[in-house]
């Protein structure tokens, strides 16, 4: 059962990571699609990032295996909230 796990969260990761790729690249569709003011404020904090490093930063939200992602992650929910709003390279200062 073990391989078949382990084949079947590659598998989610795969998907996961073309999901927040397309997303971005897309002007993010499916987050649209989900009117509530918690995605409105997902979408514009990912507005704020520079373009180079958004596609990073939504993978690294999908995924969270890697301490990297977890500490892009954390630091994309502190943006988010207003606590690092001064801190100008998001996936530089998690490194």
């Amino acid at each position: 059962m073990s391989v078949l796990d382990d084949k079947l969260g590659e598998a989610l990761s795969a998907h996961a990571s073309r999901l927040a790729v397309r997303e971005i690249t897309d002007g993010f569709p499916l987050l649209h699609l989900n009117k509530s003011v918690q995605t409105y404020r997902i979408i514009a904090t990912f507005l704020t990032l520079p373009p180079e490093e958004r596609i990073e930063v939504a993978v690294a939200c999908a995924l969270r295996k890697t301490n990297e992602q977890k500490a892009l992650w954390e630091a994309f929910r502190n943006r988010m909230e207003g606590c690092s709003l001064a801190t100008p390279r998001l996936a530089s200062a998690a490194r």
